[in-house]
């Protein structure tokens, strides 16, 4: 999960280069810890806007296509879907408006999640998804890293 909120307060702090290495080391990390070959070998990115001013977003969108692109284009084969949790009623449309120009392969990819519950639901089972995003785990809110191994499932 990659919380905009929790990068762009500090986005003045680090360089562009510094928050692209952190996420690719993160997503790295996971590949090397989390998958299990023959078993678990993709990954879902969830990306949380929640709580993120437009003005904002907009302000930090160079950095955010380069997250993006990193998330989907970084490791192809280990990437499943990247859900974007928190999108506004603007950018919605907005996505519904430019989807025809993205290419295939990243609309196949990229998923703007409306309904958390729902679509969360489809894709996991909620006792590994946190309350916010529409699941039975507790919300964590601390000691995001390293991931805690013992989720349910």
């Amino acid at each position: 999960m990659i919380q905009v909120s929790r990068i762009l307060p500090n986005i003045d702090q680090y360089s562009e280069q510094d928050i692209l290495d952190t996420v690719a080391f993160t997503i790295a990390y996971c590949d090397d810890n989390l998958l299990i070959p023959g078993k678990v070998e993709t990954k879902n990115i969830l990306f949380d806007i929640t709580d993120c001013s437009y003005k904002k977003l907009f302000s930090a969108l160079s950095l955010l296509k380069k997250i993006f692109s990193l998330c989907i284009r970084g490791f192809p084969t280990r990437s499943n879907r990247v859900f974007v949790v928190g999108v506004g009623y603007f950018t919605r449309k907005l996505f519904i408006i430019v989807y025809y120009w993205i290419p295939e392969w990243t609309r196949n990819v990229l998923i703007m999640v409306d309904d958390v519950k729902k679509e969360m639901s489809e894709w996991y089972d909620l006792r590994n998804v946190m309350v916010k995003y529409g699941g039975t785990l507790p919300d964590q809110t601390d000691n995001f890293f390293p991931p805690d191994m013992s989720m349910h499932g």
